[in-house]
């Protein structure tokens, strides 16, 4: 039982660590990630562009996550491996999203509509927990109702 505790706490002390990471990688500046940096009226800023487009979703992303998955505690065992096979492909999925939307464009484009980095994060945190909500529902109802039909089948 305890073990299967500390597992089922697994996926929220991942997404500690990813608010974590994913702030320092959205402040570069603070954190000494630039390799190239300039300064405009007093202003630094970060050349490389690239490591910050990555950490801003994923701070929403991971933010959200961390109610989800703090409530992975209070499920079943069996409800919480149905979980974790369905975020087996949802967050490849996720992350994939992330990391090729969030590439900034190597050259201007008409048609181009930038997408808020911010934004994409939530949202993507928002479909996770929506995605956890009916996976848990839905295992939830069918172990109830097999425990049902097994009652009735002893009777």
């Amino acid at each position: 039982m305890m073990k299967s505790k500390f597992f089922q706490g697994l996926p929220f002390i991942i997404s500690c660590f990813g608010v974590a990471i994913s702030y320092v990688i959205k402040n570069p500046l603070t954190f000494h990630l630039c390799s190239r940096t300039y300064e405009f009226n007093n202003y630094a800023g970060c050349l490389d562009h690239s490591i910050k487009y990555i950490g801003v979703p994923l701070l929403g992303l991971f933010l959200l996550a961390l109610p989800t998955t703090a409530a992975l505690f209070l499920i079943r065992k069996e409800v919480f491996y149905a979980w974790l096979k369905t975020m087996a492909w949802f967050i490849p999925l996720v992350a994939l999203e992330v990391f090729v939307i969030s590439k900034p464009p190597d050259f201007p484009d008409v048609l181009y509509q930038p997408i808020d980095r911010e934004q994409l994060g939530i949202s993507m945190g928002i479909l996770l927990a929506i995605v956890t909500l009916i996976v848990i529902a839905w295992k939830y109802w069918r172990l109830n109702r097999q425990e049902r039909t097994q009652k009735t089948k002893v009777q």
